[in-house]
């Protein structure tokens, strides 16, 4: 090859014309590692800059959501982010609802995906369909997807993202061992509590409130993160699931908003907290309130008072019949009391007892229950 300088940082090679494979430099570079020998080449990386962005961080979230809803035995599931605008009418969702903001589409495919979604329970509950016409009815179904609301005129729409999940059919097949469990609403709001716990929030409170479109009066609730609304839970209703010919299902469900939960997941840290050696003592508690009265709010009567001395609640019976009226129900309740400086006294327990119980009737007009 004829070899000439153009100048201190540049040379000028001409390849015999029998050696049409060398067109370009990187031709020329292999040919010389040739000639050298590749073994006598020291192994070396490209010299690569950091870049000064770091991964969004909802991109991590939604890796870990994943695998504790799978681990939690739900299935992931994408669907189309067009929908129909009478699929928020099935809802019964109101005219003035956030949920009609639709961005239309102007050359839409079909009019059953002529606007974006406002929700992801449509594409939910049109799966949920789907499924069940092939005979699979037990199903737990989460997607992590974006929701578009218009703006004003002009402006871009809002997109935010959500999780939702939700769940029909039988928590525990019929076997010849057992009788089948159906889902219930504990199933699904077991769901979210775990979720939540296994990214690190334990600030967790369910709260009755007028019920969005779509879920039953009875049994809706918001979901709160260190006093933050984050979503929503429940079971869906009655009229909601005829009109989609889902007949006698029972089908459950919740929503998170992905940008509340991860500023709250930026408040909390997970701590190993070291087990005390001291022993526990156990107190059970039966309080009559009135039917409406929710076992959280006693709940947190009892964790207030007990002065960090109450290391967990469970509640361990309810009773509801005649015998204490038909509008009362009775709770009962095994408190773990435990100190982590040193063994506790029997009698300061019970003067904390009786403060506590003494708390529960002030706030609540309950009634200790007798035997």
């Amino acid at each position: 090859m004829r070899v000439s300088d153009l100048d201190d940082n540049t040379i000028q090679v001409i390849p015999p014309t029998y050696r049409v494979d060398i067109t370009r430099e990187a031709d020329l570079m292999e040919e010389v590692a040739r000639l050298e020998g590749y073994d006598n080449i020291e192994v070396t990386y490209p010299s690569i800059k950091p870049s000064d962005e770091s991964e969004l961080p909802s991109l991590d979230l939604r890796a870990k959501v994943s695998e504790i809803m799978i681990g939690l035995g739900f299935s992931e599931i994408i669907t189309y982010s067009f929908i129909s605008p009478d699929s928020i009418n099935m809802l019964g969702a109101e005219n003035d609802n956030r949920l009609r903001s639709f961005v239309k589409l102007q050359n839409p495919l079909t009019i059953d995906q002529s606007v974006m979604r406002t929700s992801l329970v449509p594409g939910l509950l049109t799966t949920i369909i789907d499924n069940i016409a092939y005979g699979e009815k037990d199903l737990k179904l989460f997607e992590w997807g974006k929701i578009f609301l218009k703006n004003a005129s002009g402006e871009l729409p809002s997109e935010k993202l959500f999780l939702s999940g939700i769940m029909t059919g039988s928590y525990r097949p019929k076997e010849w061992y057992n009788e089948a469990i159906g889902i219930d609403f504990y199933d699904i709001k077991g769901a979210v509590e775990l979720l939540f716990r296994s990214l690190g929030i334990k600030d967790i409170a369910f709260k009755k409130y007028k019920p969005e479109p779509g879920y039953h009066p009875d049994f809706s609730y918001r979901i709160f993160i260190l006093n933050s609304f984050v979503g929503n839970l429940g079971q869906m209703d009655p009229d909601v699931i005829e009109r989609y010919g889902l007949k006698a299902e029972k089908v459950y469900l919740f929503e998170i908003d992905i940008d509340v939960l991860l500023a709250n997941i930026r408040k909390t840290s997970i701590k190993f907290e070291p087990f005390t050696n001291y022993p526990a003592v156990m107190r059970d508690l039966s309080i009559i309130v009135d039917r409406n009265t929710e076992s959280g709010i006693i709940c947190d009567i009892i964790k207030r008072e007990g002065k960090g001395l109450v290391e967990s609640v469970k509640v361990f019976d309810i009773y509801e019949g005649e015998k204490i009226g038909l509008l009362k129900k009775s709770i009962s309740y095994r408190i773990c009391y435990r100190s982590k400086k040193g063994t506790l006294d029997g009698s300061m327990v019970n003067r904390l007892h009786e403060t506590i119980i003494d708390r529960i009737r002030e706030e609540t007009g309950g009634t200790l229950s007798e035997g």
